[in-house]
Parts: structure tokens; C-alpha cells; sequence
């Protein structure tokens, strides 16, 4: 079988793009937690309010998988990861330009919404490519080694 240029930049391209989808849900959590005690100065809050951030961000990344799942088995994967990743970009922006901690805590709900679709649909697609699952299923453990190397 002869690969043409665009397959061989295909199957390398694919892959490596699930993998880092998969790092959407770590970023969500791991990405800000250095500077959680100086947002508390930055907001002019409390502590607990400044840690409610991360309770948020993972409420919106857990409820998010329960929906991605059946709304790309019914609409497809290519809208919904377009969509999610737009909801993404767009609440971490506002999440940079937030003017108190409340619209903060709101906007990290919506970036955990839009990183889960990362997580589910990269996973999904995966499984969906019969001639990428063996190699995917490699990719997308190596992103995973790291996340588990951080938590420990």
C-alpha cells in the first residue's frame, strides 16, 4: 500500500491532536493552581470563594462529559469539539478579564464545559478511526503518564 502525502501527514496529525485534546481537563484544574492564594489579593475575596474556582472548573468538566457524549452520537463529532473548543477559548478569555471573583467562578464553570468536550470527543474519535485505535490508544497514553506523573 503506497501513502500519499496527505495520508502520512494525516496519520501523524490525528493522533497526535487526540492526544493533546486529552490535556484540555488537566489544564482546566493543574494550569492556575500556583497562583490561587494571590487571586485572593487580585479579587479582593475571600479564600474560599478563590478556591471555589477549581470546584467550578471540575463541575463543569464532569457534567460536560455526560452530555458531550450522546450530543456528538446525535449531532457529530467534528460541530460539537468545533463548538466545545470555541466555548473554551471564549470562557478563558473571560476568565482573564473577569472584574470580580463571582463572574470568575461562572466563566471557569463554562472553560470546564468546553474542556471536556476535548476529553470525550478526542476519545471518541479514537474509537470511531478502526485504523488509528491500536496506535491512538499509545498516543493517548503518553499525555496521560504526564498527568499522572503531576498528581503525584
Amino acid at each position: 500500500m503506497i501513502l500519499t502525502k496527505e495520508k502520512r501527514i494525516t496519520g501523524i496529525f490525528f493522533p497526535i491532536v487526540l492526544g493533546l485534546l486529552t490535556a484540555f481537563g488537566p489544564f482546566v484544574t493543574d494550569f492556575y493552581l500556583p497562583v490561587l492564594p494571590e487571586m485572593s489579593g487580585f479579587f479582593h475575596a475571600p479564600a474560599a470563594l478563590v478556591s471555589m474556582s477549581l470546584t467550578t472548573g471540575m463541575l463543569g468538566l464532569a457534567l460536560g462529559q455526560l452530555f458531550i457524549g450522546p450530543l456528538t452520537d446525535k449531532y457529530g463529532r467534528r460541530r460539537i469539539l468545533i463548538l466545545a473548543m470555541a466555548l473554551f477559548v471564549i470562557a478563558t478569555l473571560g476568565c482573564v478579564f473577569s472584574p470580580d471573583i463571582w463572574t470568575f467562578n461562572v466563566l471557569r464553570f463554562f472553560q470546564g464545559l468546553g474542556g471536556a468536550g476535548g476529553i470525550v470527543i478526542s476519545k471518541s474519535m479514537a474509537s470511531d478511526t478502526s485504523s488509528i485505535v491500536l496506535v491512538a490508544g499509545a498516543v493517548l497514553a503518553l499525555p496521560m503518564a504526564f498527568i499522572a506523573k503531576d498528581t503525584q
